[in-house]
This record gives C-alpha cells, sequence and structure tokens, in this order.
C-alpha cells in the first residue's frame, strides 16, 4: 500500500519514513499540523513528533532518541508473509485434498491492525538505511523547540505537544500518565509502611493469614510456602502489595488465602478460636461487595478470577466462619472498565469521585495498559489497599506500557532475574515454587531457559525431550531443509495432525449424541497456538484445515454450525454472561435436530467452575471457531495438550515473551512446532518497549514522598 502520495508538500522528508513503512496517516497528519502551527519547527522536532505518535500504536509509551534507529520496525509485510503455499512449510495435506490454497499471501500479523501489505507500485526502503539525525542533535534541536517541554528546563506558559525527559521523548499525555502512575504506587507503598506501625489490627491480619496457611496445609502433610504466606500477609503492612509468579505457582491461593484471612481478622477473635465456629462476623460492617473489588483487564479473565477464588476459598470452608465464607463466595470480578464506569471517552469514578472500596485486587496486570492504570489508580482512595497480581514475563498490554514488568524490575535484566525499585521492595512479592507440575518438569525447564533468554538451552532441551511430556517437532528438518533426521520430524507432525483430527471427530460424536461433559473435554484436550492469524502457521489455517478434513470424512456438512463446534465469544457479552475469550461447544438445540448450517439448532455449553452455562447460539453474534487460537487469546488459559506453532523468521511477532506464554499454557503435555532458527529469534529478542516508569520509579527516595 503506497502511502506516499499523503504526504503534503510541507513536509516532503517524509517520503521515504512512509515508503519504509515507518509512518501511516496519523503521524503525517500529526507532523503536518505541527509544521503548519511553527513554520519554523526543525524536521528532528517533527521526525520526533512522528514517532511519538506512533509509539503507543506498538506498545511504548515514549521514544528512546538514542536507540530509535536501531529499534524501529517497518509496518510493511516481512519476507516470510509473500508465502502463498503450505507445501513451503512442509506441511502434511492436513487438509485432505491436493492443491489447497489458503489465501495465505495476504495474513497480518495477529492481533496487530497496523501491519499493511505491500502493494505493486511501492518501492520499499529499508529502515536502516533512512536519513535518521544524530542523537545528540536531534535532543538539542528538540530542547531548542517552542513545541517541547524539557524537563528540568525554564517553565514555559503555553500548552506544548512534546516533552523531553533526559533522553525520552513523549507525548505530554503519556508522560504525566507515567509520572502519575509512578507517584500514586510509591505513595501507596510508603503510607501502608507508616500506618502498619501503629495499626493494631496488622499483627491479627498476619497471625489469620498464617494460620490458615497452617490449616490448609495438614491433609497433605506438606509446609506451607513461606513466599505464598509472605506475600499474602504482606496486605497487613503495605497500601500496595504486588504478588508476581508465573503459571501454578499459587497467585490464586495466595489471594485467596489474604481475602480469607482479612475478613476472618476482622471478626476480632479469629486467632484465639477453636474452630469456624466461635467466630461471628460483625453485621454492622459493610458487605464484601462494598468493600472489596475484584477485577482484570478482560472479561474472560474477570469470570476465571472469580470462579479461581471461589474454588480456592472452597478448600478453605472447613476453617472459616460460615458466614465468612459466604460472604467471600460472594463476591464476583469485574473488568476495569465496568468498575470506573465508562463514560463516553472518560470513566464516571476517579479522582472527585473515588470507588467506596477498602480493597481492590487486580489480577492478570501484565495486560493492564499505562493508560488503564492511571485511571484505575485515581479512582481508588488513597487509604484503600491495593493488590496487583500477574506475571510479568507473559505479554505485555497491546496498548502502551509494561505496568508490570517496570513494576517488578524487568527492565534491564537481560538474565530474566528481577529487581523492584526501592520504593516497591516491601511491596513486590515474587511467587517461584510451581505447585501445578511435578519437581524436574520439563515443561518447566524449558520455560525457566526462555525467560532467562537461553537459547542455547531451549534447543537442548527439546532436542533431550522424552516425547510425553514434551516434544519437538523441528519443523525446518519435517520438510527436509535441514536437520539429521527429516523424516522423525515429519512423522511427528503427520502424528500430530492425525491426533488433532481424532479429537475434533470425537468432538463432533460427542456432541452429537448430547454428551456435553466428553465435548467439553474433547474440544479442550489439545489446543493449537499459533503466533499469528493468518498464514500456513496461522490461526485460519489450522481452523480450516481441521474442519475441511471433517466435511472430508462426512462428519460434518457445510456451514459454520455444526455439533461439536469449539465456539470462542470474541466480544463482552453481558447479557449472555459470556467473554471474550470464553469458549464453548456447541449442541443440537433438540433431540430432534442433530445437524444443519441455521444457528437456531444449535446450543452452545460452556463449562462454568461448578456447573454449565447454556446459551442458544442464535443469541451469539460474535464467534469464531476455535480448534486453533493465537497464543495471545491464550493468556489466562491453560490445556492438558498445548501445541505450539511459530512461523520461521524473520516475523518481528517472535518474541521471548510470546514463546514464554505459549509454552506456559501447557498443564501435561506441550509439543512445539517449529524451526531451530524460530525459536533462536524468539528467545533472543524480548519485547522492545520503551517506557520510563522502572526507571522513574528507581529515581523515587523511598523514605520521602
Amino acid at each position: 500500500m503506497n502511502m506516499t502520495h499523503l504526504v503534503p508538500t510541507s513536509i516532503p522528508w517524509m517520503e521515504p519514513f512512509v515508503a519504509a513503512g515507518v509512518f501511516g496517516p496519523t503521524e503525517i497528519h500529526l507532523a503536518a499540523t505541527l509544521a503548519t502551527a511553527d513554520p519554523g519547527a526543525a524536521r528532528e522536532v517533527l521526525l520526533g513528533a512522528a514517532l511519538v505518535a506512533r509509539a503507543p500504536q506498538h506498545g511504548s509509551a515514549c521514544v528512546e532518541i538514542e536507540t530509535v534507529r536501531h529499534t524501529v520496525v517497518s509496518t510493511l509485510t516481512e519476507p516470510y508473509d509473500q508465502g502463498t503455499d503450505d507445501s513451503d512449510q512442509g506441511y502434511p495435506a492436513v487438509h485432505g485434498s491436493a492443491g489447497y490454497h489458503d489465501g495465505s499471501g495476504d495474513q497480518r500479523l495477529d492481533d496487530d491492525p497496523d501491519y499493511l501489505p505491500i502493494d505493486g507500485t511501492s518501492t520499499a526502503i529499508a529502515v536502516e538505511d533512512l536519513d535518521w539525525p544524530e542523537p545528540q542533535s536531534w535532543a538539542d534541536k528538540l530542547a531548542a523547540s517552542s513545541l517541547v517541554h524539557v524537563v528540568g528546563g525554564e517553565a514555559t506558559p503555553e500548552l506544548q505537544p512534546l516533552v523531553l525527559d533526559g533522553s525520552r521523548l513523549y507525548l505530554a499525555r503519556h508522560w504525566h500518565l507515567e509520572r502519575y502512575v509512578a507517584a500514586d504506587l510509591a505513595g501507596r507503598a510508603r503510607a501502608g509502611l507508616r500506618e502498619s506501625a501503629s495499626d493494631s489490627t496488622a499483627d491479627v491480619t498476619r497471625a489469620s493469614i498464617a494460620k490458615l496457611f497452617e490449616l490448609d496445609s495438614v491433609p497433605t502433610g506438606s509446609r506451607p510456602d513461606p513466599d505464598q504466606v509472605a506475600a499474602a500477609a504482606a496486605v497487613a503492612d503495605s497500601g500496595l502489595v504486588v504478588i508476581a509468579g508465573g503459571p501454578g505457582t499459587g497467585k490464586t491461593t495466595t489471594v485467596a488465602h489474604l481475602l480469607a484471612g482479612l475478613m476472618w481478622a476482622r471478626d476480632g477473635a479469629a486467632v484465639n478460636s477453636n474452630g469456624p465456629d466461635d467466630a461471628t462476623p460483625d453485621d454492622s460492617l459493610r458487605s464484601p461487595g462494598e468493600r472489596i473489588a475484584l477485577v482484570a483487564p478482560t472479561g474472560k479473565a474477570a469470570a476465571r478470577m472469580t470462579e479461581a477464588i471461589r474454588h480456592a476459598v472452597g478448600t478453605l470452608a472447613d476453617h472459616l466462619p460460615v458466614p465468612v465464607v459466604a460472604q467471600l463466595q460472594s463476591l464476583e470480578a469485574v473488568t476495569v472498565h465496568r468498575l470506573l464506569g465508562r463514560r463516553g471517552a472518560g470513566f464516571m469514578h476517579g479522582p472527585d469521585n473515588p470507588l467506596p472500596h477498602d480493597l481492590v485486587i487486580v489480577d492478570e496486570v501484565s495486560m493492564v495498559s499505562l493508560s488503564l492504570m492511571a485511571h484505575l489508580l485515581a479512582a481508588i482512595p488513597t487509604q484503600a489497599k491495593v493488590v496487583l497480581v500477574g506475571d510479568p514475563y507473559q505479554l505485555a498490554s497491546v496498548e502502551a506500557g509494561t505496568v508490570l514488568g517496570d513494576v517488578v524490575g524487568m527492565r534491564g535484566s537481560p538474565d530474566g532475574e528481577a529487581a523492584p525499585p526501592a520504593v516497591l521492595t516491601s511491596s513486590v512479592r515474587s511467587l517461584s515454587t510451581v505447585h501445578r507440575q511435578k519437581d524436574g518438569s520439563a515443561i518447566l525447564e524449558l520455560a525457566a531457559a526462555i525467560r532467562a533468554g537461553r537459547a542455547d538451552d531451549v534447543i537442548a532441551l527439546l532436542n533431550a525431550a522424552d516425547g510425553v511430556e514434551l516434544r519437538w517437532i523441528d519443523t525446518d528438518s519435517a520438510a527436509g531443509t535441514a536437520g539429521p533426521a527429516p523424516a522423525h520430524h515429519r512423522q511427528h507432525l503427520e502424528n500430530l495432525v492425525e491426533a488433532v483430527r481424532a479429537t475434533a471427530t470425537n468432538a463432533v460424536h460427542a456432541a452429537t449424541t448430547g454428551d456435553v461433559d466428553a465435548a467439553l473435554a474433547a474440544i479442550g484436550s489439545v489446543k493449537l497456538l499459533c503466533a499469528l492469524r493468518r498464514g500456513p502457521d496461522g490461526v485460519d489455517h489450522w481452523n480450516r484445515a481441521i474442519e475441511d478434513h471433517l466435511r472430508h470424512t462426512n462428519t460434518i456438512r457445510r456451514g459454520d454450525w455444526y455439533a461439536g463446534r469449539p465456539t470462542m465469544v470474541t466480544e463482552n457479552d453481558y447479557l449472555n454472561r459470556v467473554f471474550n475469550g470464553d469458549v464453548g461447544v456447541a449442541l443440537p438445540a433438540t433431540t430432534d435436530v442433530v445437524d444443519g448450517p441455521d444457528a437456531a439448532a444449535y446450543r452452545v455449553v460452556f463449562a462454568r467452575s461448578d456447573s454449565t452455562l447454556e446459551v442458544p447460539a442464535i443469541r451469539l453474534d460474535r464467534v469464531t471457531t476455535q480448534w486453533a487460537m493465537s497464543i495471545h487469546k491464550s493468556q489466562g488459559s491453560e490445556f492438558p495438550h498445548a501445541v505450539v506453532i511459530l512461523p520461521p523468521p524473520p516475523t518481528r511477532i517472535l518474541t521471548r515473551e510470546l514463546l514464554y506464554t505459549g509454552v506456559t499454557r501447557a498443564k501435561d503435555r506441550l509439543t512445539v512446532v517449529a524451526g531451530e532458527a524460530a525459536l533462536r529469534a524468539a528467545v533472543d529478542r524480548p519485547v522492545a518497549r520503551a517506557s520510563g516508569l522502572a526507571d522513574r520509579l528507581t529515581r523515587l527516595d523511598p523514605r520521602h514522598p
């Protein structure tokens, strides 16, 4: 798509940047507007403005002047995306017919709306060949511009759209958001420490939490995880608690004990009681729903948070007063947007209308953007406690910011070991012991090697895989283009395809006969997790290939709807109580109809923690088939057998966080379908997002405001 004709004559020097895929219409318009507002604006200033306008689209809150020329990437189609045939990648004929073509020449990067195909008239220019300013000269021109506010420089009365803070250039809005988040988090951490010293209930809260962990561990004969105990008890001493940990480290368990301990401590006699019947809650207190808010960034994450907390509380029921259990079980998580009350372009709750809660617990914080975190913190009263929960090594928000990673201190830590800023040291609690998988798990070792960026160890672990818990299918070898045993890998790939086909067939048969449990188990037993949406390695291809096989064997007929269809919701639907990312299975609406493309003939059943939810298919207008799904969409989920599928390089979607997120979705078995070059490219490339939050937090004195 050639957009150079959109470049106005006032900024002709932008044409090469547009041709290289660096800038689009939004950046062109901003630069032209600023050039009109300040005819004397230097090229370096307008270039910086265009880059900071572009930055949020790629997850960055700012631009690093010294390194941007080495980190900015083109949005034009990359070499890999020119492929058009599955045979190029060595895949077997999973579609069941020769000469199958899925239109892979027009694919887009998953969850990347700014990924533009090249048309036949454009002339691509390499990003590194563009005329980039020398960093010091660039910074000097920015500092001298009336469009730029220089932090630490002389104040000006004019409203300036850009802010230069050291070597980082911001849009003024993101600079203010970043400063606000840093000051708010630091203030809550400091205030909590000051108040806990004189708070007589802190000791009671810590003791209640510790006792619950001890009581809960008695049936297994094990000792409580000291990191979990310390993380939960930290809520007694701080206005801010950050619970960071990977899958299976017990984040939900910790939060459940934290909640239960807090509420039990309010009974007054909790620690001295001999059992749940000795203590009764104070009925004069506000209900937990008024005091406690459970929130998550997406509807799917909120629903899973609710179910996980209720399940965890259920394991503590024998140790708590019955009314406390009932109150905890009544808590229901909502999205951050719903908690704040969306109102036009803003929110109902904010500094002038704060939330009524005493405690706000936010799950899946890795997916919370800088802007959303600022709005949330602004709405939470300063005296309320805030608990942030998440895995900082997962994929970050699709919007600007890396809040959780910055808070736990991942920036500047190439070995994967986080070191939180001093001002938050007492607030950040990391969980490292995995309780979900057994010691020595190959999946855990692989995840640790990916997280630490050890590409050689990743390849060694995959080569040594036993094929039971962990298997590597080297697509380069499967295609016969590399590796010592092409036939070996190709056979494993064909076996995988047959297993996926068999699983799909079983799901259809179970759904056709009305066996809900078997159908739900089948669609969730093996899940294909793809980096891309389109192309021979993508979600669309695999979904279509599986359905083509089912039709080729007369298992299903034509049409989107059929019994056994794994149905994923793509937008929050509060009326039907399903959320973006929820997956159910389609079953016949009546015993008289077993097949047919009409949605009215089907119902979709969704699994819930202790029951199922049934919705007529005709009421679900935002759904898609989900034999395969993107790794981005899989966040917060786990599967008995996860199959991670990566495209060959070069493609900018291959990152360490993407691979880690896919690998850690596996509960019992993991299959990695990728060439060695793709794996090394992913492990060696952490997401490059520009943010000053970590540095800002580091500079704050932990002792003083």
